[in-house]
C-alpha cells in the first residue's frame, strides 16, 4: 500500500511531457524541413493556415509547378500553402491540406507540435499510411 501511494505521488508531482497544447500553439513563423522556405501559420476565425514570408527565391519565385497554367505566373511570396486546419485536442490540427509548390501537389494534412520549436506536419494522399511527414523548425 505505501508503495502504491508513493508511486501516486511521483506521478502527480513529475512534470508531464503531455500537458495539453494551446490551439494557438502552432501560429508564428517556421522554417521548412529544408530550410529553404519561411512559413507563418496564422488563425483566421477557428481555421489555421499558412503563408509563405520568405525563403531562397525571394520576391522573385513563382509557382511555376502548378497544374493549372493560369496560376503558373504567381508569385509563391504570400500565397497560402497551408489551409483550413482545426484544432483536434491534444497537440493534434486536421482536416487541413497543405499544397508543395516544389511540385505542384496538394495533400491532406495533419500537424503536431513534439515541442515548442519542431512542428511534424504529415501530408497525405487518402490515408496516412500513403504519405510524407517533415519537422519543420520555429523561426528565432
Amino acid at each position: 500500500m505505501k508503495t502504491t501511494i508513493f508511486l501516486l505521488a511521483l506521478m502527480l508531482s513529475a512534470p508531464s511531457g503531455l500537458a495539453q497544447k494551446s490551439p494557438d500553439d502552432i501560429c508564428g513563423k517556421w522554417l521548412t524541413a529544408d530550410k529553404s522556405g519561411l512559413v507563418e501559420i496564422y488563425k483566421r476565425g477557428a481555421l489555421y493556415y499558412g503563408r509563405i514570408v520568405g525563403g531562397k527565391g525571394g520576391a522573385d519565385s513563382l509557382d511555376s509547378k502548378n497544374p493549372k497554367l493560369e496560376l503558373r505566373t504567381r508569385p509563391l511570396l504570400g500565397l497560402d500553402i497551408l489551409k483550413g486546419l482545426k484544432f483536434k485536442g491534444e497537440n493534434d490540427w486536421g482536416d487541413g491540406n497543405i499544397y508543395d509548390p516544389h511540385s505542384g501537389n496538394e495533400y491532406n494534412l495533419f500537424v503536431s507540435l513534439e515541442d515548442a520549436n519542431t512542428l511534424s506536419l504529415r501530408g497525405y494522399v487518402g490515408i496516412s499510411l500513403f504519405g510524407r511527414t517533415e519537422k519543420w523548425t520555429r523561426a528565432k
